[in-house]
């Protein structure tokens, strides 16, 4: 047996995570990109575009957005506890850093974490702005706390930051992705081998260069 395309059982559990997240951001954004585009109601008959066909009608792309959303962050909330080590020590790190005034990560390290904090707040919020959508439809006359244009705003824009971290922590991650993808699909299971977390400056996360 080849044991360079062998895979361990975690790594496995990371990618098939990962991949998941992956395609149901893709569902979100690409049915965000057509609320983007045809964004108006029914206008009393008033908008030529409302129930623009492209792929699929409005009401099927609002399914998707939704069920791709909750996905995603059912996705991401699996995601978080498999790197949570990673997440303490590294937390832990940047306190130590702060109060000492010294930091012993390197500029990759930091990068990482500054992206990983953009993805959290901006999903945080885009996540509560859904939320609040799927509770309080558009044009219901709710209001809470801000109008229907401020909500759908903050979602759009919280939704924008997200991707752009989300490319970074995707570039980031590259060699990672690049390397272990072709084993997950192609190689028979041994648990030893391509283990799942490395170590940067002595804190346990997903291997980037694996």
């Amino acid at each position: 047996m080849n044991t360079s395309t062998c895979v361990s059982k975690q790594t496995k559990v990371y990618w098939s995570v990962s991949l998941v997240v992956f395609l149901s951001a893709i569902a979100v954004l690409a049915s965000s990109l057509y609320f983007l585009y045809f964004p108006s109601g029914y206008q009393g008959g008033r908008n030529p575009y409302y129930d623009k066909v492209i792929i699929f009608n409005r009401t099927t792309w609002d399914l998707v957005h939704l069920w791709s959303g909750i996905i995603f962050t059912a996705a991401i909330l699996v995601h978080l506890p498999l790197h949570w080590r990673w997440i303490k020590g590294t937390t832990n790190r940047v306190i130590t850093s702060i109060r000492t005034g010294k930091s012993t990560m390197n500029k990759k390290v930091r990068l990482n974490i500054l992206v990983d904090v953009v993805i959290i707040v901006s999903f945080g919020v885009a996540a509560f702005t859904g939320m609040y959508f799927a509770f309080f439809p558009k044009h219901s006359g709710t209001g809470f706390l801000f109008s229907d244009t401020t909500w759908d705003l903050i979602h759009t824009w919280s939704g924008v930051v997200m991707t752009l971290a989300a490319l970074a922590h995707f570039t980031i991650h590259w060699n990672w992705i690049i390397k272990v993808t072709p084993k997950v699909l192609s190689a028979p299971f041994r648990k030893e081998d391509v283990p799942a977390v490395n170590e940067i400056n002595g804190i346990p996360m997903p291997t980037i260069n694996q």
